[in-house]
Protein backbone atom coordinates (compact mmCIF):
# COMPACT_ATOMS: atom_id res chain seq x y z
CA UNK A 1 0.00 0.00 0.00
CA UNK A 2 3.17 2.61 0.12
CA UNK A 3 2.72 3.19 -3.42
CA UNK A 4 -1.14 3.89 -3.02
CA UNK A 5 -2.66 6.93 -2.24
CA UNK A 6 -6.22 8.21 -1.01
CA UNK A 7 -8.11 11.44 0.06
CA UNK A 8 -11.49 13.20 -0.12
CA UNK A 9 -12.15 16.13 -1.67
CA UNK A 10 -15.23 18.10 -1.87
CA UNK A 11 -17.06 14.49 -0.98
CA UNK A 12 -15.17 12.72 -4.18
CA UNK A 13 -12.52 10.00 -2.59
CA UNK A 14 -9.57 9.53 -4.91
CA UNK A 15 -7.48 6.62 -4.70
CA UNK A 16 -4.73 6.18 -6.59
CA UNK A 17 -3.29 2.20 -7.35
CA UNK A 18 -0.33 0.92 -8.00
CA UNK A 19 -1.66 -1.25 -10.86
CA UNK A 20 0.58 -1.81 -13.69
CA UNK A 21 -0.43 -3.62 -16.61
CA UNK A 22 1.71 -6.30 -19.14
CA UNK A 23 2.39 -9.22 -19.95
CA UNK A 24 5.75 -9.67 -18.26
CA UNK A 25 5.52 -10.46 -14.90
CA UNK A 26 8.88 -11.49 -13.29
CA UNK A 27 7.53 -12.90 -9.97
CA UNK A 28 4.01 -14.26 -9.93
CA UNK A 29 3.50 -14.46 -6.21
CA UNK A 30 4.89 -10.71 -5.69
CA UNK A 31 2.35 -9.58 -8.63
CA UNK A 32 -0.79 -11.62 -6.78
CA UNK A 33 0.74 -9.99 -3.20
CA UNK A 34 0.24 -6.12 -5.19
CA UNK A 35 -2.73 -7.12 -6.48
CA UNK A 36 -4.68 -8.43 -3.07
CA UNK A 37 -2.78 -5.44 -1.34
CA UNK A 38 -4.82 -3.27 -3.59
CA UNK A 39 -8.01 -4.70 -2.87
CA UNK A 40 -7.61 -4.27 0.60
CA UNK A 41 -6.29 -0.53 -0.09
CA UNK A 42 -9.04 -0.18 -2.23
CA UNK A 43 -11.90 -1.34 -0.04
CA UNK A 44 -10.56 -0.02 3.29
CA UNK A 45 -10.92 3.34 2.17
CA UNK A 46 -14.07 3.04 0.61
CA UNK A 47 -15.29 1.09 4.00
CA UNK A 48 -13.55 4.54 5.98
CA UNK A 49 -14.77 7.56 3.37
CA UNK A 50 -18.29 5.74 2.34
CA UNK A 51 -20.42 8.04 4.74
CA UNK A 52 -18.65 11.43 3.67
CA UNK A 53 -18.38 10.90 -0.38
CA UNK A 54 -20.58 10.78 -3.55
CA UNK A 55 -18.39 9.93 -5.85
CA UNK A 56 -15.43 7.79 -5.85
CA UNK A 57 -12.45 7.74 -8.66
CA UNK A 58 -10.02 5.17 -9.21
CA UNK A 59 -6.84 5.56 -10.87
CA UNK A 60 -4.58 2.84 -11.99
CA UNK A 61 -2.09 2.03 -15.05
CA UNK A 62 -4.24 -0.96 -16.25
CA UNK A 63 -6.37 -1.22 -18.89
CA UNK A 64 -9.54 -2.97 -17.33
CA UNK A 65 -8.79 -6.14 -20.22
CA UNK A 66 -5.69 -6.35 -19.32
CA UNK A 67 -5.55 -10.13 -18.30
CA UNK A 68 -3.03 -10.55 -15.63
CA UNK A 69 -5.15 -7.82 -13.74
CA UNK A 70 -8.43 -9.88 -14.01
CA UNK A 71 -8.06 -11.18 -10.31
CA UNK A 72 -7.95 -7.59 -9.10
CA UNK A 73 -11.06 -5.99 -11.65
CA UNK A 74 -12.98 -8.80 -10.80
CA UNK A 75 -13.40 -8.16 -7.28
CA UNK A 76 -13.34 -4.39 -7.91
CA UNK A 77 -16.72 -4.61 -9.53
CA UNK A 78 -17.90 -6.79 -6.98
CA UNK A 79 -17.19 -4.56 -4.48
CA UNK A 80 -18.28 -1.48 -6.80
CA UNK A 81 -21.68 -2.99 -6.73
CA UNK A 82 -22.17 -2.45 -3.41
CA UNK A 83 -21.19 1.34 -3.00
CA UNK A 84 -23.89 2.35 -4.18
CA UNK A 85 -22.66 5.76 -5.63
CA UNK A 86 -21.14 6.20 -9.17
CA UNK A 87 -17.48 4.94 -9.78
CA UNK A 88 -15.08 6.32 -12.23
CA UNK A 89 -11.75 4.10 -13.36
CA UNK A 90 -9.03 6.13 -14.96
CA UNK A 91 -6.25 4.28 -16.51
CA UNK A 92 -3.72 5.13 -19.64
CA UNK A 93 -4.78 3.93 -23.01
CA UNK A 94 -2.55 3.02 -25.76
CA UNK A 95 -5.18 3.38 -28.01
CA UNK A 96 -4.28 5.08 -31.61
CA UNK A 97 -7.69 6.98 -31.60
CA UNK A 98 -7.51 10.62 -32.41
CA UNK A 99 -9.53 11.20 -29.40
CA UNK A 100 -7.72 12.33 -25.94
CA UNK A 101 -10.15 9.92 -24.09
CA UNK A 102 -12.45 6.87 -24.34
CA UNK A 103 -15.29 5.86 -21.66
CA UNK A 104 -17.20 2.79 -21.12
CA UNK A 105 -20.34 3.11 -19.07
CA UNK A 106 -21.68 -0.29 -17.46
CA UNK A 107 -18.20 -1.81 -17.40
CA UNK A 108 -18.63 -5.65 -16.15
CA UNK A 109 -22.10 -5.22 -16.25
CA UNK A 110 -21.88 -2.73 -12.95
CA UNK A 111 -24.06 0.37 -13.53
CA UNK A 112 -22.60 2.45 -11.28
CA UNK A 113 -18.86 1.64 -12.70
CA UNK A 114 -17.82 4.03 -16.13
CA UNK A 115 -14.30 3.24 -17.65
CA UNK A 116 -11.96 6.35 -19.34
CA UNK A 117 -9.06 5.59 -20.70
CA UNK A 118 -7.08 8.56 -21.27
CA UNK A 119 -4.16 8.83 -24.27
CA UNK A 120 -0.58 8.86 -23.01
CA UNK A 121 1.90 11.80 -23.78
CA UNK A 122 -1.74 14.21 -23.96
CA UNK A 123 -1.18 17.87 -24.97
CA UNK A 124 -2.96 19.74 -23.00
CA UNK A 125 -3.45 16.97 -20.17
CA UNK A 126 -7.05 15.89 -19.27
CA UNK A 127 -9.42 18.09 -17.58
CA UNK A 128 -12.44 16.28 -15.24
CA UNK A 129 -14.43 18.40 -13.42
CA UNK A 130 -16.80 16.74 -11.41
CA UNK A 131 -20.29 18.05 -9.78
CA UNK A 132 -21.92 16.35 -7.69
CA UNK A 133 -25.15 18.89 -7.41
CA UNK A 134 -26.36 17.78 -11.27
CA UNK A 135 -24.41 13.95 -11.23
CA UNK A 136 -22.45 14.58 -13.85
CA UNK A 137 -18.62 14.85 -14.78
CA UNK A 138 -16.89 16.64 -17.75
CA UNK A 139 -13.68 15.41 -19.42
CA UNK A 140 -12.07 18.16 -21.76
CA UNK A 141 -9.32 17.21 -23.16
CA UNK A 142 -8.90 20.01 -25.71
CA UNK A 143 -9.79 23.61 -25.15
CA UNK A 144 -9.15 24.03 -21.13
CA UNK A 145 -6.41 25.69 -21.19
CA UNK A 146 -6.94 28.49 -23.13
CA UNK A 147 -10.94 29.40 -22.23
CA UNK A 148 -13.54 28.01 -20.06
CA UNK A 149 -15.29 24.73 -21.08
CA UNK A 150 -18.51 24.73 -22.87
CA UNK A 151 -21.08 23.39 -20.41
CA UNK A 152 -22.15 20.81 -23.43
CA UNK A 153 -19.27 19.57 -24.34
CA UNK A 154 -18.01 16.25 -22.99
CA UNK A 155 -19.95 16.46 -20.15
CA UNK A 156 -22.19 13.00 -18.92
CA UNK A 157 -23.92 12.24 -16.79
CA UNK A 158 -23.42 9.22 -13.80
CA UNK A 159 -25.52 6.60 -14.42
CA UNK A 160 -28.91 7.49 -16.43
CA UNK A 161 -31.95 6.36 -14.90
CA UNK A 162 -32.86 2.81 -14.69
CA UNK A 163 -29.13 1.52 -15.01
CA UNK A 164 -28.79 2.19 -18.74
CA UNK A 165 -26.07 2.83 -21.27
Amino acid sequence: GTENFAFVQSRVLFIGLHLVSGTDIPNRRDWRNRLDDNTVWLNDNVATHRDEVEVIVVFGHSPTEDEANQEFFSAFAEGVKTWDVPVLYFHQDDDDSVYPWTWQRNLFGVSNLLNVGVREKLWPPLRVVIDTQVNTFNLDGESWHVGSLDDNDGSLEFMEAGGGN
